[in-house]
């Protein structure tokens, strides 16, 4: 799912910057704009011609040991410096409440940091069908206060702990970014089938008390179904009669100067081969009546609301959409 922080006249941001096999932790700087990045490496260009759910069955793994539904950590909280907060407002950013992100996806079992101005700054949830499950990948990430004594080792302890990953086999990143103090711990379970878990953050010389923590897990799971991104994919899938089969909402900085973009939307529907004409007719009859649709070359675009779009294919169906967590 990088903060920079600039104390005194001149604005407080944040960063974070990538560690070894590309985790992120957030760090200090005096010139970088407030930005956001996931704590794994780049995910692969999964074009719908490119997916497959061929996999061989051992590659989904059961869940193990977990957090029970999200636990929340509790935090003495407190308002974040107003550089800070005027520095995201500048640049088009957003900082959430967390409850935001819940009222419309899932982030199963990762925990919820919770307190008086804690501010929800990255949020991510993906999810690629595999045989006989998903393959996953989770985050969540805080900008808070907490003056109480534990510091940054006891925020991730805790964090640890309500992951229900605080016993298992765990590697420590330590390193100093651009004058921040940034942790970042792999938790692993050598003795059962199990995804991957980093709980990663910094805490701020310039600004005492203050903390970038996150919590991330990415494996393959059998039981769980992906987070419903958009409402009229159920209805899309069934007119087509195809499957889900890659999911990704990803919550982050604009990426580009004068971007109100935050939250980014992506579906994919694969489904089998039919002539594209036919298909376009059942959509715009049932699940995406009143929806404008674009003949293309062997594709049709059906444009909805500002920012969103599904665009059918040869065999698939994939929506895109553009937005902000809190409109």
């Amino acid at each position: 799912m990088r903060r920079d922080l600039v104390v005194g006249a001149v604005a407080l941001l944040m960063t974070l910057s990538a560690c070894d096999r590309q985790a992120a932790s957030p760090a200090v700087t005096s010139t970088s704009l407030p930005t956001i990045v996931s704590p794994w490496p780049p995910s692969p260009d999964r074009s719908p011609a490119g997916l497959t759910t061929d996999a061989p069955p051992d590659v989904v793994a059961s869940a193990g040991p977990q957090a029970d539904g999200g636990i929340v950590v509790e935090v003495a909280g407190g308002a974040l410096p107003r550089d800070v907060v005027a520095a995201y407002e500048s640049s088009g950013g957003e900082l959430a409440v967390t409850a935001s992100w819940d009222a419309r996806f899932e982030t199963f079992g990762l925990p919820r940091i919770a307190g008086d101005g804690v501010a929800l700054v990255s949020a991510r949830a993906e999810a690629v069908a595999v045989a006989g499950g998903w393959q996953r990948s989770d985050e969540l990430q805080w900008l808070l206060r907490d003056d109480a004594m534990a510091g940054l080792d006891g925020l991730l302890d805790r964090v640890a702990v309500a992951a229900g990953v605080d016993d298992w086999t765990r590697t420590d990143e330590v390193s100093e970014v651009q004058g921040a103090r940034c942790t970042t711990r792999i938790y692993t379970a050598s003795d059962v089938p199990s995804p991957t878990w980093r709980v990663y953050g910094c805490s701020y010389p310039n600004e005492l008390g203050m903390y970038a923590v996150a919590v991330a897990r990415e494996g393959a799971f059998t039981t769980e179904e992906p987070v419903i991104a958009e409402p009229s994919a159920v209805a899309v899938a069934s007119t087509v009669g195809g499957h889900l089969q890659e999911v990704s909402v990803v919550f982050a900085r604009p990426a580009s100067v004068g971007s109100l973009t935050t939250l980014t939307t992506r579906v994919v529907i694969g489904f089998e081969r039919a002539p594209v004409d036919a298909v376009a007719d059942s959509l715009q009859r049932d699940a995406l009546e009143g929806w404008r649709a674009m003949p293309g070359d062997n594709s049709v675009l059906f444009s909805g609301a500002p920012g969103q779009s599904w665009v059918l294919g040869d065999g698939s169906v994939v929506f895109s959409g553009e937005g902000r967590l809190e409109p």
